[in-house]
């Protein structure tokens, strides 16, 4: 490994250019840690490669305004329950942040390719009385002013390729880091459309449920009307009363299907598990079946394209 080292030492107490660099420094180095978090600093441009937010570009978003906003409303459609899910998942945030943090590491490994600077200094003042007895001719008073500062600077021009492989693996562990978030995101994405189809699906099953209830409750009405007068059998009468039982009984297990339905997918969208939610389906927005292919071309692009391989 070879360096390259310089020193400067600087004495005397006229170096008012110097001391005034030196103030600088110092206001600079006591500002830079609040700078830092303000405006976070990013100085080898590092952050390119990851995303603004833990959904990524799977939803758009308002740069200007909250990335990730908690709803409010109870009514929502597909694209509102999969954004909110995306962003507030611990899953996805977990993968943010660790590529975040190996994108951090990317910055580390280019810092071993700058220059190392380290500035000392010292100050010092005395002041000397000399008194002569019966001789006040004699007496005199000295001051002794004593100011030093060094500068050292460390530079490593070669190092037989250490800190490029540091870097080459820095960056192969952030691009496997995106591919697990891609696969992260992916994997919820799925699970918060199920979860929506789910409620969705558990609404229309207790709108049928409730409207066989109706018609089941009719027809005992009618049968026990025709029972007490004579015109039909009791027979008949206790089929109606059991049919509507039944049909009550699954209007209820319906309801009790739907409330689970609507906790799973409040609590994946960082909800309370008793916030009714109601899907609301949108007749106008079919899924689009570009995506279908042959079997044969989807395993070539899944071994390709797939964010599980890509970080393996």
């Amino acid at each position: 490994m070879i360096r390259l080292c310089c020193n400067h030492q600087y004495n005397g107490w006229r170096r008012v250019e110097f001391l005034v660099a030196l103030k600088q420094i110092f206001l600079l180095s006591t500002l830079l840690p609040f700078c830092v978090h303000a405006f976070d600093f990013d100085p080898f441009a590092t952050q390119k490669d990851i995303s603004i937010s833990p959904s990524k570009s799977m939803i758009l978003s308002n740069p200007l305004h909250d990335l990730c906003p908690v709803t409010t409303t109870t009514v929502i459609d597909l694209s509102q329950a999969v954004e909110q899910v995306l962003c507030h998942n611990p899953q996805t945030r977990q993968a943010w942040a660790a590529v975040k943090v190996q994108d951090a590491q990317v910055g580390v490994a280019k810092s071993a390719y700058l220059p190392t600077m380290s500035l000392s200094g010292s100050y010092t003042q005395g002041h000397n009385n000399y008194l002569v007895q019966d001789t006040p001719a004699l007496n005199y008073n000295s001051k002794t002013i004593s100011r030093n500062f060094g500068l050292n600077a460390n530079w490593v021009l070669f190092d037989f390729g250490l800190r490029q492989a540091n870097l080459d693996n820095a960056r192969q562990l952030l691009i496997a880091a995106n591919a697990t978030e891609d696969a992260t995101l992916q994997t919820v994405f799925i699970t918060a459309a199920q979860a929506y189809y789910d409620v969705l699906s558990a609404q229309s099953a207790l709108n049928a449920y409730s409207e066989a209830e109706k018609f089941s409750g009719e027809s005992f009405k009618a049968a026990d009307a025709q029972y007490r007068a004579g015109a039909g059998s009791q027979a008949d009468k206790l089929q109606a009363q059991t049919n509507f039982a039944q049909a009550r009984l699954d209007r209820v297990k319906a309801l009790g299907d739907l409330k689970i339905a609507q906790g799973v997918l409040a609590l994946a969208m960082g909800m309370d598990a008793n916030t009714s939610l109601t899907a609301k389906a949108d007749e106008n927005n079919r899924p689009d079946m570009a995506f279908v292919k042959a079997v044969d071309q989807l395993i070539l692009e899944a071994k390709r394209a797939h964010p599980s391989i890509i970080a393996a």
